[in-house]
């Protein structure tokens, strides 16, 4: 799991490493362009594939069906997907572009996004077969692979070839292709003209259901993006996609400990000292990234003014919002043991839609009022009452009680901190050693705080263990 979290960095990182070179060459307009199309290919790519690849997954070592139909019958129902997604982009791309923007001329870059959309939803079948197989090495330089052309291409169509926007959407779309193509000749043995239309059926019964929790969930993350092209344009949309860019610095590290936290938690689910390993684990997630995301979010006006020109430097208003968001959405993966336990995934679903309304409520309530802080206040809120409503599940159906005072205290120290933040960042703008200073110390004392509720004499210990722990696992990998 360590090795697929470095390549999960890896692989975000890519669009970390490659905004200050897309912010000096493109306005803030022309990145809300490369952002909205971002969030076009990830609702769709969504929605082409199903949930497929865990049907994959789960029965990869079913009897019924062999392995090679079963991947073999995925990929052509997904294909034939992708052609129905690219016939209806190509008649309706200029539509959808009037729709999120004034520009109908981004409806090239629509199209062009869909038949992004669908490499990116045809790569995660031959991914699920090689992490099934457990090919690691075949799996890290497939993808590997696929970053490096990205970043390089966009550099040469765009910094060398002066092909603009076009240009970097050419390379995702070639990047892609590419990436499709190795993963098939790596799961080549398991290809044949046999499919199996029976076990077809029973994929799309096991995935349906799951379908619109997961859409949901993706359309929760993209949809604060729609709701400010809308009613800040494609300026405000880059400002927000600059700043989520920034701020998934730290999603990088809560997606290794996604990866690692579910077998992890399964593997002591018969173990007697399991209820107080989860709430401990809860409490130690929350204190160690809120505590990083504390430093970072401080420090957000120096990173942006060294990754981003000046005419982006708005974009701190929604880090501390965006980077909450994102460690609220890790913990979800440790008080959703009710659901993953007991197989009650219906709370799944109300939980996802339940903060799904909430964002656009509170976003759509609060960006006449703030800009784009609404929009991540918004975001913010959502994550909150998702983690809310798969907590209170999980104390219903399993004897499992987390600290409530904890969290409690956690959340408000953390929504101080961001508006202290901001408010300081913003009142003494024209004074940087002064907001420096004045921002250092509502980190520290808000650190110390957090440290002081979550962290005892044991969560001191195992923090300490965390370089030996990731030594060992680098070398195990090599």
């Amino acid at each position: 799991m360590f090795a697929y979290g470095v390549m999960g960095m890896v692989s975000r990182g890519v669009g970390v490493l490659l905004l200050p070179v897309f912010s000096r060459l493109f306005s803030v307009a022309e990145y809300g362009v490369i952002d909205i199309v971002a969030t076009f290919v990830g609702l769709i790519s969504t929605f082409s594939l199903l949930c497929l690849p865990s049907a994959l997954t789960r029965y990869f070592h079913d009897k019924r069906a062999s392995i090679a139909s079963q991947y073999s019958t995925v990929i052509s129902f997904v294909i034939v997907l992708c052609f129905i997604v690219l016939s209806i982009s190509y008649i309706f791309s200029d539509l959808i572009a009037s729709i999120i923007s004034d520009q109908k001329s981004i409806g090239a870059y629509i199209f062009l996004g869909a038949g992004i959309s669908c490499f990116v939803s045809l790569n995660r079948l031959p991914d699920a077969i090689l992490r099934m197989q457990k090919r690691i090495v075949a799996f890290n330089i497939l993808n590997i692979l696929t970053t490096v052309i990205y970043a390089l291409g966009a550099v040469f169509l765009v910094v060398v070839m002066r092909k603009g926007l076009m240009g970097v959407f050419l390379v995702q779309l070639f990047a892609y292709a590419f990436q499709f193509t190795l993963g098939l000749i790596l799961t080549r043995k398991l290809l044949t003209k046999s499919l199996n239309f029976r076990y077809l059926k029973d994929a799309l019964k096991f995935c349906v259901p799951m379908f619109p929790a997961t859409f949901v969930s993706m359309a929760n993350r993209q949809v604060n993006r729609i709701i400010v092209v809308a009613m800040l344009g494609l300026s405000g949309v880059g400002l927000f996609g600059a700043g989520a860019q920034i701020a998934s610095v730290v999603l990088l590290f809560v997606s290794i400990f996604q990866l690692s936290w579910v077998p992890f938690s399964m593997e002591i689910l018969y173990h007697e000292d399991r209820n107080v390993v989860y709430k401990k684990s809860l409490q130690y997630y929350l204190g160690v990234f809120i505590i990083f995301g504390i430093m970072f979010s401080a420090l957000a006006p120096e990173v942006i003014w060294l990754i981003v020109p000046p005419e982006y430097s708005k974009a701190y208003l929604v880090i501390p919002w965006l980077v909450g968001a994102a460690v609220f959405h890790g913990a979800a993966n440790i008080v959703n043991l009710g659901a993953s336990i007991t197989e009650k995934t219906f709370i799944n679903t109300i939980a996802s839609w339940t903060g799904f309304i909430v964002n656009i409520i509170i976003s759509m309530s609060l960006i006449n009022w703030l800009g784009i802080l609404g929009a991540a206040i918004g975001m913010f809120a959502a994550e909150i009452i998702f983690n809310v409503l798969l907590w209170r599940n999980t104390e219903k159906f399993l004897d499992i009680k987390y600290d409530r005072k904890m969290g409690v205290h956690v959340l408000f120290v953390y929504t101080v901190f961001s508006f202290l933040i901001i408010g300081t960042t913003w009142a003494l703008d024209d004074f940087y050693v002064l907001s420096l200073i004045s921002r250092l110390i509502v980190a520290v004392c808000s650190i110390s705080f957090v440290a002081k509720i979550t962290i005892d004499e044991m969560g001191w210990l195992m923090i300490k263990k965390i370089p030996y722990f990731i030594k060992s696992k680098l070398n195990y990998s090599v």
